[in-house]
């Protein structure tokens, strides 16, 4: 137990610790006049911020989880340079209704994975919210060479091999929507799985429901 209590208080001191290391980086660069640094260092902290959020909900505005997702293909583009390209059509009249908690990023991660990495160039991730009355859809769709019935059906159990692990992120967004808003709101994948004409995931999230009901 006296371990256990260890451990959990270094989780609180790390991250602090990370911040203010992160911060003072940060002005360093400002300080020296290094925008793209300074830029880099706050956008890595917002991302760390908010992956170690403590507040206890299990929703945010869509807002959060649309900059978040900003945050990480911005640090993306500084490694990958010119070899994709993104872009974001959120409306701001949905950026305040609330999802669950680290939805997109993972998504997103997955066409960095699958659709990105192993192109030399002209990849393109693109990002869309719309409504259809009743739910708030966000599709999220790369120009890859898609994925086979089959491997769709092993991303969605979490038995999707990527390297030397198992690749959940999918699993973990669908078992998650499933869970708080039922299995019409489970993860839509489509794919033609032919050369250049991409993936599409789908995401839906009721427009309005009470969070205090999870």
């Amino acid at each position: 137990m006296r371990e256990a209590e260890l451990q959990a208080l270094s989780y609180q001191v790390n991250p602090h610790f990370l911040f203010n290391v992160l911060n003072t980086i940060g002005r360093l660069a400002l300080v020296e006049d290094a925008k793209e640094t300074e830029n880099t260092v706050y956008a890595f902290s917002d991302m760390m911020r908010y992956i170690l959020k403590k507040n206890g909900s299990q929703f945010v505005p869509l807002r959060t989880e649309v900059d978040h997702m900003r945050n990480y293909l911005h640090l993306l583009k500084l490694r990958l340079g010119d070899r994709f390209e993104f872009a974001l059509n959120v409306p701001e009249e949905f950026m305040q209704v609330l999802c669950p908690f680290m939805v997109l990023q993972p998504i997103v991660e997955n066409c960095i994975n699958y659709a990105i990495e192993p192109r030399e160039g002209g990849g393109l991730i693109d990002v869309t919210a719309y409504t259809d009355g009743a739910d708030l859809i966000v599709d999220v769709v790369d120009n890859g060479d898609g994925i086979t019935p089959e491997r769709k059906q092993e991303v969605l159990r979490g038995e999707a091999d990527h390297g030397d692990r198992k690749s959940i992120g999918i699993y973990n967004v669908d078992s998650r929507l499933r869970y708080y808003f039922g299995a019409n709101h489970g993860l839509e994948i489509v794919s033609p799985y032919r050369h250049g004409r991409g993936t599409l995931v789908r995401l839906r999230f009721p427009m309005t429901f009470d969070p205090a009901e999870f």
